[in-house]
């Protein structure tokens, strides 16, 4: 009778436990559009906008703190941009755009530690035709 009872919390927990993220990735997934939206209109009206009354200096300001605030949102979103180059004599990048498929906790802890120490991570990718 106690097991029954056990599993019974058990499962209610891992339910609630369940539904707390799935509210938590529908107000994730809300979030981000919505950025999406402020984001489109501060990089084009507003920027026009303190352009003509302040100057580009100004403009890139505003351009930089907005590029701030969507790497967090890249956080939200699992996104990583990536630059390529097809040799070393190109002087172009090809830009790759690369979503995560696993969540952030799912990394190794080694992983996680160089990000910490070097605030970045930094991988050189060979790759053959």
């Amino acid at each position: 009778m106690l097991d029954r009872v056990i599993s019974g919390v058990k499962r209610a927990f891992w339910f609630f436990v369940d539904t707390i993220k799935s509210i938590g990735r529908f107000i994730a997934k809300k979030l981000v559009s919505f950025w999406e939206k402020i984001r489109t209109w501060l990089d084009n009206t507003a920027a026009d906008f303190v352009e003509r009354e302040l100057g580009y200096p100004a403009r890139d300001k505003l351009h930089r703190a907005t590029t701030t605030i969507d790497r967090g949102v890249d956080v939200i979103r699992n996104f990583t941009v990536v630059y390529l180059k097809d040799n070393d004599l190109d002087t172009t990048y090809d830009k790759v755009t690369m979503e995560a498929k696993a969540d952030y906790y799912t990394i190794d802890d080694e992983i996680l530690e160089e990000i910490k120490k070097n605030k970045k991570l930094v991988r050189t990718l060979e790759y053959r035709k």
